[in-house]
């Protein structure tokens, strides 16, 4: 697919790249402001309707032992960091995040730090934390009232005007298979409010159904496997069918306003090897259907994004999760239009067409890092051909990469024992992509810090010329 570059490889370095994260300093948090998160993982999320504000609490970067502290939102155009690790909850993986629209707070609860599975020491929590926009509070911070702290559903009642905690997942063991409980929040504690929910094996969600007023929590495994409705007093179940989504849990859960229905994107099969979807389906109250797709781009599979609604804007917004590659950091809308890719204003190159190009990369994950942030381009396609080969594609409207990593592969240097200018090599020695506005193109690039190693601005056709993160030779043309 596309051309096949045949330059040597050398090494880059992205001065100011938007790759890293560092906590700033209480006095520096209000100025503290990121292009896009990095790739992290075990994050928890939430939504505030009143502000319109994706929030992101926390994190683990590949790489680095120690989970993150503070908290990230989302404005529609930038990411800001809104607290620091200083006034933040403890670190911790797994904790839940809901919204009140009463108060106009975010809830936080639970999670734990450390590694249970191999028996090593952990700490779970079950303190109770709200967030104002302002600063956090912690609410409560008493005896568990359950030993399941990790991925439990934080979900408000608008009907009842309360917010309810269901139990988390049973990973610690021995992790036996019991009802699930739900927990209401009275005078600043949590409140058993039933304990005949459905047995389950696995992570699943649980969401609000804002048209039908009843709390909804797909089951696809075990002994209780279905949909079950909880209406404030008592539950109801509709048995899964095989016409419903493949079984599969760690799905992104949440309420469409616009469709009146429940939606559920993606998740991972409970069985390994481990199957990754990425269909969209909606229930009804009675029977799941599939969404078909709208255009050529959508999310690639995986399990673990977060779904939240934001009803003002007549959309959802899918962010993150992962995969058999790194965490992702990617941040979708989905309305009427069908699935968009955000991208930070005027920080991505506009493209004249539909082009495309391919090529044999060094680092797999920093290139697709690189032309997707720099592009505006999304990971459609994600496979490994053999033992050796893994192969990516990220494409938008207007233009499709191929990347192909070979772990037998070499550069033109280690080959000849020496290193080669590329004019010195047998094949084509850069690749062109055309661009409507050059001046614009050039915007974005000292917006995100990348070189340009030479620019002809009185030329016909204007062009410039700069290096990927693998020393490639990439040339922008003007075409108008």
């Amino acid at each position: 697919m596309g051309w096949a570059l045949s330059i040597a490889y050398r090494a880059v370095t992205l001065a100011g790249a938007v790759l890293a994260f560092a906590p700033p300093t209480a006095s520096a948090q209000d100025t503290q402001t990121r292009l896009q998160l990095p790739a992290l993982s075990h994050t928890t999320v939430g939504f505030d309707a009143a502000r319109g504000r994706l929030v992101v609490y926390g994190g683990l970067v590949p790489g680095n032992p120690e989970l993150l502290q503070g908290m990230w939102e989302w404005d529609g155009n930038r990411w800001r960091q809104v607290a620091d690790s200083a006034s933040s909850p403890p670190r911790r993986d797994g904790a839940t995040m809901g919204y009140d629209p009463d108060t106009r707070q975010l809830f936080l609860f639970g999670g734990w730090h450390g590694q249970p599975w191999s028996g090593g020491a952990f700490t779970p929590f079950c303190d109770t934390w709200t967030f104002d926009s302002r600063r956090w509070v912690r609410r409560n911070n008493g005896p568990c009232v359950t030993d399941r702290v990790r991925n439990n559903s934080l979900v408000y009642d608008t009907r009842r005007r309360v917010m309810l905690l269901f139990d988390g997942t049973p990973e610690i063991p021995p992790a036996e298979t019991r009802r699930l409980r739900i927990w209401r929040w009275s005078n600043n504690a949590w409140v058993l409010a039933d304990s005949t929910g459905p047995r389950r094996n696995g992570w699943e969600q649980a969401v609000y159904d804002e048209g039908r007023g009843v709390v909804v929590l797909p089951v696809f495994d075990g002994p209780d496997a279905g949909v079950w409705e909880w209406d404030g007093a008592r539950w109801r179940s509709t048995p899964r069918t095989a016409l419903g989504p493949a079984p599969r849990h760690v799905y992104g859960l949440a309420y469409d306003a616009r469709l009146r229905r429940v939606v559920m994107v993606g998740g991972q099969s409970y069985s390994r090897p481990r199957v990754y979807y990425d269909d969209t389906w909606t229930w009804d109250g009675g029977r799941w259907a599939e969404l078909p797709r709208v255009g050529d781009a959508a999310p690639i599979a995986r399990a673990g994004a977060a779904l939240v609604s934001d009803a003002v804007n007549k959309r959802l917004l899918y962010f993150g999760g992962y995969r058999a590659v790194p965490p992702m950091q990617d941040l979708w809308e989905l309305d009427a239009r069908g699935w968009h890719l955000w991208t930070a204003p005027g920080t991505t190159i506009a493209l004249s067409g539909p082009q495309s190009l391919a090529l044999s990369v060094a680092d797999l994950e920093a290139s697709a890092r690189w032309y997707g942030e720099l592009f505006g381009l999304a990971t459609t396609m994600d496979v490994r051909a053999d033992s050796n080969t893994h192969v990516r594609i990220l494409s938008s409207d207007r233009l499709i990469v191929e990347l192909i990593a070979d772990r037998r592969a070499k550069s033109v240097a280690a080959l000849a024992g020496t290193e080669v200018p590329s004019t010195q090599v047998h094949g084509i020695f850069k690749a062109g992509l055309f661009v409507p506005d050059l001046d614009s193109a050039i915007t974005a690039l000292r917006e995100r810090s990348v070189p340009i190693e030479g620019q002809w601005l009185q030329s016909r056709p204007r062009n410039l010329m700069l290096r990927d993160n693998s020393g490639n030779l990439i040339q922008l043309i003007e075409r108008r």
